[in-house]
Order: structure tokens, then sequence, then C-alpha cells
């Protein structure tokens, strides 16, 4: 609970990520369209509430992904999954570096 008491306590359990991919260069519309199957199997995920893929306005190499989660438990699900394993091999030659990921706890706000 914050100090203000402006939180909505259905959110306390509610888990978020932004994850940054950055591409090698010239390689983001591919890397992309090689992340699509990842799109499908978040729809099959019962803990995932939003799952979007965003590419950036300012950096012609970096995607980004908004992930939200109805638990911190239900994202631990989603990446260690079979999917997730078996398919972050197939990335290789498209990512410049590692995935960063930073994550959030949602407090408030449209769409929620």
């Amino acid at each position: 609970m914050t100090a203000a008491g402006w939180y909505l306590p259905a959110l306390m359990t509610a888990f978020a990520v932004l994850a940054k991919l950055t591409a090698v260069a010239g390689k983001r519309a591919e890397l992309a369209e090689a992340l699509q199957p990842t799109i499908a199997n978040a729809e099959s995920e019962p803990g995932t509430r939003t799952y979007i893929l965003h590419e950036d306005v300012t950096d012609d190499n970096v995607l980004w992904y908004y992930e939200l989660y109805e638990s911190e438990e239900d994202f631990d699900v989603h990446r260690h999954s079979a999917f997730a394993r078996d398919f972050g091999p197939s990335l290789a030659g498209l990512m410049a570096g590692r995935l960063e990921m930073t994550k959030l706890q949602p407090l408030a706000g449209k769409g929620l």
C-alpha cells in the first residue's frame, strides 16, 4: 500500500515486465517476425493479461515487450516454460546481446 492510499488493491498481486531486445544492426524487422510465435504462445497462458511487442521509435535496432501477468508466479511459469526454453535458441544471429528486463509493480492506470 502506498502512503497516499491511491493504489488499486486488485493490482497488489499483478506483475509487469518491460523487456528490451536489441537486434543485430539491420535485423529488427527479421527479429520482430521471428518473435511472432511468442505472441501466439502468450494467448494460451492463463496468467498472462497483456503481452505486446513494440518497435522503438528512436532506435532502429530495438524492440520492446510490455508484459502484464496476474502475479509474479504467472510470470515465472511463462519464463520457465518449455516453449521459452526451446524458443530462445532460435533467435541466435538476430539478437545483439542478451535481453534486458525490468520488473515492475503496477499501481494504477487505465486498462488495468
